[in-house]
């Protein structure tokens, strides 16, 4: 059997093309009778606030989805929601900032929303957006509706430095271009340029130490360490080398007396001690403990960064606060290999080597025997 055209015009695959919301005021909801609107109302009201196990309102991810007709629907319906906050401690704006939609932001902005509405643990939507690099943070209205680059009194959440921390260097520009302070610090002390090594984004840090008012490279958090030692610490020798560029010093120290090049040889980075002693940290230098980054290195267990350091003249002869020079060190904890390297590397070993090399040669040995014979 031949099937023609259908009654009702040509088949189109059946394609559902969905109804929009269009508020109280939508042509079908004119229809309903009172009651029904009523109930439809009531229904909206009821569950307008209602949360998932993830913390998320109908509110919330009608703002995630940019929803603009849905969003005004159900805060005419429970005003209220405006104040939902996710699992992950976001508002309403921070979700639109975050998520890129404008319009739903100004739509939020218009309804009065204040730009600074606190979020979870004191995080503003501005930090929220910060953090995300959202694509159209740059023309974001968080900023352009005066929202604080600097909120005092959760210093730990800046915008700078969720934006450096996630390498986000538009949004580190946007700020900076709104006043934010480039070494504001957290309770800890570490400012936007810490966050930055930390996180091993190189650009972010160099956005940020190049700022017209550049950050301050050596500053320190509250345990003492500056950007250089957060570098030196995970290796990250590019970012190193931009912040000695820059001014960093190597001889400062942590609130124990450690250096950056303790640090470094601490943990075993080659590569990092190569560059510090290339540029003149002090190989002998000791911490609070009298340790120095050789003792360091020993103990860990980092032969080729025991090498390294005795390549540069680094001391097997000076001794820490047990009055353990670093070969004991390394015995101590039972590691062998840098013990035997060490050893080999004694000055009376090596001239006793020396003196068996010569002894063995045949040029001596026709003179010991030329002084014997009868």
């Amino acid at each position: 059997m031949k099937h023609g055209k259908y009654k009702h015009g040509k088949h189109k695959g059946h394609k559902f093309k969905g109804h929009k919301y269009k508020g109280y005021k939508g042509k079908g909801f004119k229809k309903m009778g009172k009651k029904m609107k009523k109930m439809f109302k009531e229904r909206i009201e009821s569950s307008a606030d209602y949360a998932n196990t993830d913390g998320v309102t109908p509110v919330l991810l009608a703002v995630e989805n940019g929803l603009l007709n849905l969003i005004k629907l159900l805060l005419k319906a429970a005003p209220q929601s405006l104040r939902a906050v996710s699992k992950d401690g976001a508002n309403v704006l921070a979700i639109a900032a975050q998520a890129g939609q404008v319009e739903v932001v100004d739509m939020l902005l218009t309804c009065k929303v204040p730009v600074d509405l606190k979020c979870g643990k004191g995080r503003t939507p501005l930090m929220f957006a910060a953090a995300s690099g959202g694509p159209d943070f740059t023309e974001s209205r968080p900023v352009t509706h005066g929202a604080r680059t600097n909120p005092s009194e959760f210093p730990e959440v800046a915008p700078l430095a969720a934006a450096a921390q996630n390498g986000h260097v538009e949004v580190i520009q946007v700020l900076l271009q709104n006043s934010a302070d480039v070494d504001a610090h957290d309770g800890d002390w570490d400012s936007a340029l810490h966050e930055a090594v930390y996180s091993g984004q190189v650009e972010a840090a160099r956005t940020l130490v190049e700022a017209s008012l550049g950050a301050n490279v050596n500053k320190r958090n509250r345990s003492g360490w500056t950007p250089l030692m957060g570098a030196a610490h995970r290796n990250f020798v590019v970012i190193m080398e931009l912040l000695v560029w820059k001014g960093a010093s190597l001889m400062l120290k942590t609130k124990d007396g450690r250096t950056a090049l303790h640090i470094a040889a601490e943990e075993g980075h080659t590569e990092a001690t190569r560059f510090l002693l290339g540029r003149g940290a002090s190989v002998d230098a000791v911490d609070r403990l009298k340790r120095t980054p050789l003792m360091l290195a020993a103990y860990r267990g980092h032969k080729d960064t025991v090498q390294l350091l005795l390549d540069n003249d680094a001391s097997l002869a000076r001794t820490d606060y047990m009055n353990q020079n670093p070969l004991e060190v390394a015995l101590s904890n039972s590691k062998i290999d840098v013990a035997t390297l060490l050893v080999y590397s004694e000055p009376w070993f090596r001239n006793k080597r020396k003196q068996t090399s010569n002894s063995s040669s045949p040029r001596v040995k026709r003179q010991h025997a030329a002084h014997v014979s009868p």
